[in-house]
């Protein structure tokens, strides 16, 4: 399902990308150790993930971040 670009990226934030959490997925979210993830960029590129445990996600967030670190410090 493609995200509602406007409403993820309103312009009066400066988003390089959201993390879209599916909660209501069973074995996902809040009350579980896994998590099924999308990452929307702001030029609306979608990374879905498969379903995995809280670590490994994280790491997923952070390869993402870590490249937009690097090209903000330069």
């Amino acid at each position: 399902k493609r995200a509602n670009m406007k409403a993820l990226f309103p312009d009066n934030k400066n988003l390089d990308f959201v993390v879209l959490n599916n909660a209501n997925e069973e074995g996902a979210g809040f009350s579980c150790d896994t998590n099924h993830v999308t990452i929307v960029k702001s030029d609306g590129q979608q990374i879905d993930y498969q379903k995995k445990d809280k670590h490994a996600v994280a790491r997923d967030i952070i390869a993402q971040l870590v490249p937009l670190l690097n090209n903000k410090q330069q």
